[in-house]
């Protein structure tokens, strides 16, 4: 993903719009899912919740910036970019409940996936402190993504 011509308020947009995303795509699975594990589906509503509060944290730091220096991401750039990050939120599900091997998959894909995407944030962020901001919640992220693989053991 290109994240480099963005300026501080199109990177907090498209974070905002990831952080949905994810949350939307987790709502889904929980959805989806039986009611055979509760303790995955508590995991999941827990991500889902932490991911939309992480959402509204981007967008309040976006309202913060005052008024745009340049033109705003548009919905076809934002869902194009969105798309190229997270690939696994348009993966089919199929007709048969989530179980869990299924559910773990697909957060273990979006997890490497936002890894990936705010990993590359960080290296093209057009300020420290965005820069700042993008590692810890890729460190956020590599600590989610090793408790889902400990829970595939």
């Amino acid at each position: 993903m290109n994240c480099n011509p963005l300026d501080a308020r199109n990177q907090l947009r498209l974070c905002y719009v990831v952080e949905l995303a994810c949350a939307r795509w987790l709502w889904l699975l929980i959805q989806r899912g039986g009611v055979k594990d509760p303790s995955l589906w508590r995991f999941l509503e827990n991500q889902a919740a932490q991911r939309t509060c992480r959402a509204w944290q981007f967008r309040k730091r976006e309202d913060t910036l005052g008024v745009p220096v340049g033109p705003l991401l548009g919905e076809p750039d934002l869902t194009t970019r969105l798309n190229s990050a997270l690939p696994s939120i348009s993966a089919r599900l199929g007709e048969r409940p989530v179980d869990r091997e299924i559910a773990l998959h697909f957060v273990e894909c979006l997890e490497e996936e936002c890894a990936r995407f705010y990993r590359e944030m960080a290296s093209a962020a057009s300020t420290e402190e965005l820069r700042h901001c993008f590692l810890a919640v890729l460190n956020r992220e590599d600590s989610e993504l090793r408790q889902v693989r400990t829970m595939l053991l």
